[in-house]
């Protein structure tokens, strides 16, 4: 039984996956953006979460498919004895070319989301460089199928079904050892949206804090004024090491400015806490503009 001749098809299936892969290339380079309101902020980074879960939802899909397609390799021979016995052989060519489309199109349809999961943009973002390997595997065995009549040829055959096995293998190494990949993708969003928005949060309840400890210095009551003050203290460690990575001098002035103003606020030294709420305002104004999360 002979394959009708599907190189047409395959071509122009081809040639509209490397076409969209490079238009997607040259639509996802990304120009330099002004900073963004913490809304606008936390939307796009609902839509990074979002990109980054289809990402890990469908790169089980491309094994399935990969898989599938070695599947239905492997069992040509089985697939050949149940057609050789069919006596209508309208039925069995009819069969016989499902078989082929079905088994070429999961190929092809893993390449092609395989070349979305590496766009530069994406890839910069997840780290899904890693399945570059893969992708040029399956773009080699696509080319391959559309070069040689695979099916005609017992080598040519082998040579196909073992690299859709390579193939496979590619997609399955990186991805059983996810965390050196996926992490990558965890940490862009945290670093990107999460750590911005609530440094931004923290940075506003500090302000808040020291305000409050100010005026209740001011009306006397120094009770208040050093509770205030040790919860605009307590509230600055919530920025963790994000502070000290962006500038170390002026997290250590930090530091010293917050000792002073619990040190004024247990004395009741109401200048002395106004220095210091100056210089720690002036300092996390300046970190706060670093992050990009405007009002």
């Amino acid at each position: 039984m002979k394959i009708r001749n599907f190189k047409s098809v395959f071509s122009l299936a081809i040639l509209v996956l490397m076409a969209t892969f490079l238009v997607g290339v040259a639509t996802a380079q990304e120009e330099a953006a002004p900073a963004l309101g913490a809304n606008a902020l936390m939307m796009k980074g609902w839509m990074d979460y979002s990109e980054w879960f289809v990402i890990v939802t469908l790169m089980p899909t491309v094994i399935m498919m990969l898989f599938i397609a070695l599947s239905l390799h492997v069992a040509r021979p089985m697939v050949l004895r149940y057609l050789n016995r069919m006596t209508l052989r309208l039925g069995a060519d009819i069969l016989w070319e499902a078989w082929i489309i079905g088994r070429d199109v999961m190929i092809l349809a893993a390449v092609g989301l395989l070349g979305i999961f590496i766009v530069p943009r994406v890839e910069a973002d997840w780290n899904t460089g890693v399945f570059i390997p893969a992708f040029v595997l399956g773009v080699i065995t696509l080319l391959y199928k559309l070069a040689s009549d695979t099916d005609a040829d017992k080598t040519k055959y082998m040579v196909a079904t073992g690299l859709t096995a390579l193939t496979l293998v590619a997609v399955l190494v990186p991805y059983s050892i996810g965390p050196l990949w996926e992490q990558k993708g965890s940490d862009f969003f945290m670093d990107t949206y999460l750590i911005p928005l609530s440094n931004a949060d923290t940075i506003k309840d500090v302000k808040i804090a020291m305000d409050d400890a100010v005026n209740a210095a001011q009306k006397g009551d120094n009770s208040t004024a050093l509770t205030k003050a040790q919860e605009a203290d307590t509230l600055h460690d919530r920025l963790g090491n994000s502070l000290k990575s962006w500038d170390n001098a002026k997290s250590s002035q930090v530091e010293d400015a917050f000792t002073a103003l619990t040190n004024a606020a247990n004395n009741g030294d109401v200048a002395g806490m106004q220095s210091a709420r100056s210089t720690i305002t002036q300092i996390l104004t300046e970190y706060d503009a670093k992050l990009g999360v405007l009002d």
